[in-house]
């Protein structure tokens, strides 16, 4: 009898088996499967070296679907940082900006765009949304208290009190400097997966027009720096004393959008205005952008360090592609510069008539000398020119909305 009852136990043990292991298998998988959900929904954060050496939070780098690290993998082509300052009041801009770029931007796995922002309610706001509708970008969203505390020694850094003794022109220009100079060091931590010799540097109020290659950018600038300028015109107002005597310019320096910024130079221009009494980037009263400052930096230095750039005066320039007399040129200063860029003006005062000649000559100009970047009049007949001159693939405006 026990002999019949062992086989029987035996018998439900064999039919039992089989379930349990079943169940455990179904919840294995089950395991797996939220795991991978989950690290699906989480942001991609840094390796934890990396976060060793830069001191970086986990969780303030979104949207790098193609390494968790937040890095080109090695033996790819070196990511190209894009360095955009925004702000809540901006967001909208930003926002038609990275659409045009999720359409446009070619090699988009190896471009980072590092958008700077000022505070935890932005970051949140921006980082959760652009990383949602944008997953073809590799966007990071980085707060300006954050890379300030790894690129200045003041890590007591706060945006609200920079505000309350400055103005917006100057935190945007700290943003910009911290954003190139925070790049530029983590280039150096991962050479073998970041560009370090050069950095771009965009407004968030931008749209992208057509295909282009911000790689191609670099190599075509690497290959030939010129600088644009407007000799002779009246600079920016608010221009601090002490910089227009140590840093003379002969002229406008604004003249276009397509800001490079070469690896080597930030550290040198940072050491220059420290050493001049210039250490904190804020003049309360001064307009003075960033990219003024450091092309004036290169045109005094460039001979001294040896940058190798060349500088071009643009009306001269305008005249000879054109072969064209100084006629012209007096007709444009004679309509009145808001700032003096003499291609905006030219085109915001005379393709408007509509007259071919004019169309032809801007043409000309854009593509001698491979602008990629401009800043469009709102005017319908600038719109279309900026349109249709394959050259242009990028412009920047309060404005966007007629392209």
């Amino acid at each position: 009898m026990h002999s019949a009852e062992n086989e029987k136990s035996t018998s439900q043990s064999w039919t039992v088996w089989p379930l349990i292991a079943l169940g455990i298998l179904v919840s294995v998988l089950f395991c797996l499967n939220a795991l991978q959900v989950e690290r699906q929904a989480l942001p991609l954060a840094l390796t934890e070296p990396e976060n060793r050496l830069l001191n970086t939070p986990n969780g303030s780098v979104t949207n790098f679907a193609h390494n968790a690290s937040g890095y080109a993998l090695p033996g790819n082509p070196r990511c190209t940082t894009v360095v955009i300052p925004s702000y809540i009041g901006h967001f909208g801009a930003l926002t038609r900006f990275m659409a045009s770029l999720s359409k446009y931007v070619q090699g988009a796995e190896h471009t980072c765009i590092m958008i700077v922002v000022g505070n935890e309610v932005e970051h949140r706001e921006f980082a959760t949304s652009l990383g949602h509708h944008f997953p073809t970008l590799r966007i990071e969203v980085r707060k300006i208290e954050e890379l300030a505390c790894k690129v200045w020694s003041h890590c007591t850094f706060s945006s609200q009190d920079y505000l309350s003794r400055s103005r917006k022109y100057n935190y945007q220009r700290y943003k910009k400097i911290t954003g190139v100079l925070y790049a530029k060091n983590r280039a150096r931590a991962f050479p073998e997966s970041h560009n370090r010799e050069w950095f771009v540097v965009l407004d968030s109020e931008s749209v992208a027009l057509r295909p282009f290659s911000f790689e191609q950018w670099i190599q075509e600038f690497a290959c030939d720096r010129r600088i644009l300028y407007s000799k002779g015109l009246r600079v920016l107002v608010g221009m601090p004393a002490k910089i227009g005597k140590i840093l003379p310019a002969p002229g406008y320096f604004l003249e276009y959008c397509q800001w490079i910024f070469e690896g080597r130079v930030p550290d040198d221009l940072v050491q220059f205005f420290s050493a001049s009494g210039f250490s904190d980037w804020n003049w309360k009263k001064q307009h003075l952008l960033v990219e003024v400052l450091y092309y004036r930096f290169l045109y005094n230095r460039n001979i001294q360090n040896n940058y190798g750039y060349t500088f071009v005066d643009i009306p001269r320039a305008f005249m000879e592609v054109n072969n064209l007399d100084d006629g012209l040129v007096h007709k444009v200063f004679k309509k009145g510069f808001r700032h003096g860029c003499f291609l905006e003006h030219f085109c915001e005062y005379f393709l408007p008539s509509g007259d071919s000649d004019s169309s032809t000559w801007a043409k000309n100009f854009v593509d001698r000398y491979s602008l990629r970047v401009l800043c469009p009049a709102s005017h319908p007949a600038v719109f279309k020119f900026f349109e249709t001159v394959s050259s242009v693939q990028i412009a920047i405006s309060d404005d966007c909305s007629g392209l």
